[in-house]
């Protein structure tokens, strides 16, 4: 039990800090706080970089007219409208497409992106649409192209040209 308590005696005798030691401990931490702090904000201070030249991606106009139309879900209710211009116009869709553009084509598919105004900026979706039946699919919905009527000629009858 003796032991035991020149231990503690000994720890109570090594914590006493006079005042002159507690000054510079809180100087040196202020100190090292504000170089911190300094560092942290030294990459915003630097020069701004000078924006980057953003190419344009040309557009394919001719692929625009051949695909702009009407495209109906499978019960007509919704539709989407995609101009030869690159506009879009959407009929009782939740999402309000704005502007269509060609990411990518090939042979039979190609990808799309449809645009909408956000909050800070335009929402991009990424659409495929099949080339050989005139169909988009855009948020697990496919809308279609309507396909016009073929003419109906009536069969001339054996022997009349």
């Amino acid at each position: 039990m003796l032991a035991e308590t020149r231990v503690i005696s000994y720890f109570c005798d090594c914590n006493t800090i006079n005042d002159n030691h507690m000054k510079k401990i809180l100087i040196l931490a202020i100190v090292l706080a504000t170089g911190l702090t300094a560092c942290n904000n030294h990459s915003k201070n630097t020069a701004q970089q000078p924006a980057v030249k953003v190419e344009e991606q040309p557009v394919d106009t001719a692929f625009l007219k051949a695909n702009a139309g009407e495209y109906r879900s499978y019960d007509g209710s919704q539709k989407i409208i995609l101009g030869a211009d690159g506009s879009v116009k959407c009929v009782k869709l939740n999402s309000n497409y704005t502007t269509w553009r060609l990411l990518e084509k090939d042979s039979t598919t190609a990808y799309i992106a449809l645009s909408r105004e956000g909050l800070d900026h335009p929402v991009t979706v990424s659409v495929a649409m099949d080339l050989k039946e005139k169909s988009i699919v855009v948020d697990n919905e496919t809308y279609r192209k309507p396909t016009k009527p073929k003419k109906h000629t009536p069969a001339l009858p054996k022997g009349r040209k």
